[in-house]
């Protein structure tokens, strides 16, 4: 190979396909992909550590939540929407909070804990991937941006609702159709601009009680049809 060449792509296909194709020749293709990821005894103890650590009564609902994405800033739904989130969550429910993400997002982490106050823990970058893949499955769901603890959720085998603003879940979303997928019909979506020029109406027309109602319908097992998409 001595230079790229720009090929036109398909438009709403998922980019894990195209990985799929490059193995295809070799007859190992899989026409059902999914995500694992397999995590060690080790891993097992730390997060049964955690569990033990917060003292986590069996009659509280364990969720989770995933503030970042390293991809830049337009991806995310607003700190001030997290909070105001996670704040309505612990004063209505029994709610406990955990919040993941890499080192980078820790101090956004943080800054939700500090304003949200009770039953919510920041374990954004203070452990390893495969110890919040533990934690992750045994959360209720996962509630996350187009980011890495996205797949990572959908890998520990955890309902996902995933915010999507300047990308298309077509190709970057949550893999597995059990998983939710909020997307407002924005007219300049899907940009995907690392941060937005403008007023980042993709991802602030996401209101917060839009968002809560979908985790109640989640956690009450009811048909979840979200909003704008």
């Amino acid at each position: 190979m001595t230079h790229a060449v720009k090929v036109q792509l398909p438009f709403n296909r998922h980019q894990v396909y195209y990985y799929l194709d490059l193995v295809s020749v070799l007859n190992a293709g899989n026409n059902n992909p999914h995500l694992e990821i397999y995590p060690g005894a080790d891993n097992e103890k730390e997060a049964s550590q955690i569990i033990e650590s917060v003292k986590l009564d069996k009659k509280m609902t364990l969720i989770g939540i995933a503030p970042g994405a390293s991809y830049g800033s337009s991806k995310r739904w607003p700190l001030e929407s997290f909070i105001n989130l996670t704040k309505k969550l612990v004063e209505n429910t029994d709610f406990v909070i955990f919040i993941f993400g890499g080192k980078s997002e820790n101090a956004l982490g943080n800054q939700i804990v500090e304003m949200t106050k009770n039953r919510i823990y920041n374990f954004a970058g203070s452990i390893s991937i495969l110890t919040a893949a533990v934690l992750m499955k045994k959360c209720r769901l996962l509630l996350t941006n187009d980011s890495g603890a996205m797949h990572l959720g959908v890998a520990a085998g955890t309902k996902v609702i995933a915010l999507f603003g300047p990308t298309n879940p077509a190709e970057t979303g949550p893999l597995g159709e059990e998983h939710i997928v909020i997307q407002k019909n924005a007219a300049c979506a899907p940009c995907l601009y690392r941060d937005c020029p403008e007023n980042h109406e993709c991802m602030a027309a996401i209101t917060i009680d839009e968002v809560y109602k979908i985790i109640e319908q989640v956690i009450n097992k009811k048909n979840v049809v979200p909003n704008g998409k």
